[in-house]
């Protein structure tokens, strides 16, 4: 039974992520409120982290040996800063908490504070520099950032700006248009990244320092 729940939690990101990225496409196309899909996607992201922390706590807790891992705080061994704080190293199920947050929590969370920034500085361009952009892309680079997730956030970003770039330019010489709809760089980019993923990530040591 933990092995057929364990599966339907690790392959579930490949029914709702692509499903997410097609509805905000079409959402986009049609001037629908991108908002919901920014809390779905966030909602999954960081309920599937609860319910997979949740079902490492139970599995642990049925055997002798790694019932102990429960309540055992994290020894200062040597992995970095962030293992060393007080949350781990003091608090009884240490451990347990660190093993979580590199299995589960990090991934999630850190998609949504990337999700935040980038929506925020679309956020300030529009507001300053209103014939920048058309005023729809930063819901939309949000929902992206949230579907490929962390690392791929970065490589996302990157891949968007060079396009943005690329079309600018573009735009700029045979239209003399200032003004740079990114919906097709952060579809183009957001595709790329999710079907390279796992090529592209395995570059994410030269992102994660913890």
């Amino acid at each position: 039974m933990i092995k057929e729940i364990s599966l339907i939690l690790n392959y579930s990101p490949l029914v709702v992520v692509p499903a997410v990225w097609l509805w905000a496409i079409v959402a986009y196309w049609k001037k629908w409120n991108l908002w919901h899909l920014i809390w779905v996607m966030i909602s999954f992201l960081l309920g599937l982290a609860l319910i997979k922390s949740t079902l490492q706590y139970w599995v642990w807790n049925q055997s002798q040996l790694t019932r102990t891992l429960l309540h055992l705080p994290l020894p200062k061994t040597g992995l970095g800063w962030f293992a060393g704080l007080p949350v781990f190293t003091k608090l009884s199920p240490g451990y347990f908490l660190y093993y979580s947050w590199n299995h589960f929590w990090q991934a999630g969370l850190l998609s949504v504070v990337v999700a935040f920034v980038v929506y925020g500085f679309f956020a300030v361009v529009g507001k300053y520099k209103k014939d920048y952009f058309f005023g729809r892309e930063g819901k939309l680079a949000c929902v992206m950032v949230l579907v490929v997730g962390w690392p791929m956030a970065i490589f996302l970003v990157i891949l968007t700006l060079l396009l943005a770039l690329a079309l600018a330019v573009g735009q700029w010489l045979y239209r003399r248009q200032a003004t740079t709809d990114l919906f097709w760089p952060l579809v183009i980019s957001s595709a790329i990244c999710l079907i390279f993923s796992v090529q592209l990530t395995n570059w994410r040591f030269f992102l994660v320092g913890f």
